[in-house]
């Protein structure tokens, strides 16, 4: 697991206090949502990083407003 988020998984996901508002993001929720899945799956498994997962979204948004 990368050391960066090894706090939260630990006092956060590991004891249920987890808080991620994506029905907040006004628009392609879905496509969002699927991106930070695998983004984040990445990462827990050292294929990632945290601001790799910020850019996959921002890339997909863009992406998503260009369709």
């Amino acid at each position: 697991m990368d050391p960066s988020i090894e706090t939260a998984y630990k006092e956060g996901l590991m004891q249920g206090k987890v808080y991620l508002p994506m029905v907040s993001w006004p628009r392609h929720q879905e496509a969002l949502r699927n991106q930070m899945v695998i983004a984040l799956q990445d990462l827990v498994v050292g294929k990632g990083t945290p601001e790799g997962v910020a850019q996959s979204l921002d890339k997909k948004l863009k992406e998503m407003d260009n369709e």
